[in-house]
């Protein structure tokens, strides 16, 4: 991961705001998940967020907490949040 990048993502999950819609990043039993998601709660070390976009096996209104980037033990690029264009801030 670049410098650039890791620059993007800490701006991105400084920005983020409850009710904001992102896509969610996440592995369950060496699956790998991504859809849209509705940022809930922001907590210190991870993000709570409902599922807005069903996908295999998790409906919409499933909630999961996501790590934030300064969760080093937890945050993967497979475990994250994704700002930029896919990310519609309110």
């Amino acid at each position: 991961m670049s410098a650039d990048e890791v620059k993007e993502q800490l701006e991105f999950e400084r920005d983020v705001k409850v009710g904001d819609r992102c896509r969610a990043h996440w592995t369950n039993c060496g699956y790998y998940y991504e859809t849209e998601a509705e940022i809930e709660a922001i907590n210190a070390k991870s993000f709570r967020v409902r599922i807005a976009k069903a996908t295999d096996g998790y409906p919409v209104g499933h909630k999961l907490n996501i790590p934030n980037f300064l969760n080093i033990d937890r945050w993967t690029w497979n475990n994250r949040l994704e700002g930029g264009k896919v990310c519609q801030v309110k």
